[in-house]
């Protein structure tokens, strides 16, 4: 039998065992979980890394500025394209030419008519609308007041921005509604756009024009004894003359080559543009223009920009999806103004809704 003393010792031996295979598992599990998190957060890191776009600086030219692309301008005043990374450069395309930057590679991307982009895929060219803007025609036609209806453009002059392009389509299929032949009623003159446009009016060297978004107004404003003939932005004009209840105008476009370079990019900038728009459908026209006025319309006029945008706030799309409904009316009054041949892109070549569904998923955005 041990004594009184050596049990104790034995004891003492046991405890500081005890001790040194607790503190061993410590030590253990410490490193163990030290060695879980490091690879946690360097997973995290790849992730994070492989989510960065693949360009970050990117430029945007547009044909000219107008309250249509406010999802645009709005995205970059209000800092949604920097909240995504990206570094962007908004310009003017010199004489219109916002696909020929496109193509030629002097824009990432642009945001014009859906007809043009249909226009441009015909001719070989692979660009694709990943986002939806607007989803009603912005046209109007402006004519001096002793035109009151289209009847009596017969024998008339009209100014459009460009012959053949899509302002061009949509008063062509006015004018046939009401029984005029848009090649031998009626003069097609070209005369720019905004400024241009007006001294067209004031000379009298054409008798009506197709005025583009909120210009109509500043016409209105700058050239007395006119008024507006057809108002595509009316529902009313729209089924009337075009047979329809939608019309999705303008698009975000990127060339197919592009987006195959860069989806992060791609994605990045449908997020920045969604942002927008949300923030558009749920301010006021007030609120939205005061966040563009003084980068983007320094020398407007609010008051114009604010009757505008709230005559035409219902036109910017809720959810940036451009359906196959839409996409037909546009081909059908293209290629019926004899702008469009056929047969036309079809939807799934020009139209990619990848991107925009999956930021409309992230913001909470119904698609219906």
């Amino acid at each position: 039998m041990l004594k009184r003393g050596g049990v104790l010792m034995i004891r003492k031996l046991m405890a500081i065992s005890l001790i040194v295979f607790l503190l061993g598992i410590g030590i253990v599990g410490c490193t163990t979980a030290e060695k879980k998190d490091d690879k946690i957060e360097t997973k995290t890191e790849e992730k994070n890394e492989a989510k960065k776009p693949e360009k970050a600086k990117l430029t945007y030219v547009e044909p000219g500025r107008y309250l249509i692309k406010l999802p645009i301008l709005l995205a970059d005043a209000k800092g949604y394209f920097k909240e995504e990374g990206l570094d962007v450069d908004v310009k003017i395309a010199p004489s219109q030419k916002a696909f020929e930057a496109l193509i030629a590679g002097e824009s990432d991307f642009i945001a014009v008519s859906y007809g043009s982009q249909m226009k441009i895929n015909q001719q070989g060219k692979k660009v694709q609308s990943v986002c939806n803007i607007t989803s009603n025609c912005l046209f109007h036609l402006v004519a001096f007041s002793d035109i009151k209806s289209i009847e009596n453009l017969k024998g008339k002059r009209i100014g459009v921005p460009k012959v053949g392009e899509e302002v061009t389509a949509v008063i062509r299929a006015a004018l046939k509604k009401k029984g005029l032949d848009p090649d031998k009623d009626v003069k097609w003159i070209p005369v720019g756009i905004q400024g241009t446009m007006i001294a067209a009016m004031k000379n009298h060297e054409v008798d009506a024009v197709g005025a583009v978004g909120e210009w109509r107004d500043h016409l209105l404003r700058a050239v007395p004894d006119t008024h507006v003939v057809v108002d595509y932005s009316k529902q009313s004009d729209l089924k009337e003359y075009l047979g329809a209840e939608t019309y999705p105008l303008a698009h975000v476009q990127l060339t197919s080559e592009f987006i195959e370079k860069n989806p992060e990019t791609t994605q990045r900038i449908v997020n920045a543009v969604m942002k927008s728009l949300q923030f558009i459908n749920t301010h006021t026209p007030e609120e939205c223009i005061d966040v563009v006025k003084d980068k983007y319309w320094a020398d407007a006029d609010r008051d114009v920009l604010v009757k505008y945008l709230t005559e035409i706030k219902g036109a910017f799309s809720p959810n940036g999806i451009t359906s196959k409904e839409g996409y037909d009316v546009v081909v059908r009054v293209n290629n019926g103004s004899g702008l469009l041949d056929l047969p036309a892109p079809a939807f799934e070549e020009i139209t990619n809704l990848e991107f925009v569904k999956k930021a409309d998923k992230v913001l909470g955005i119904e698609i219906k």
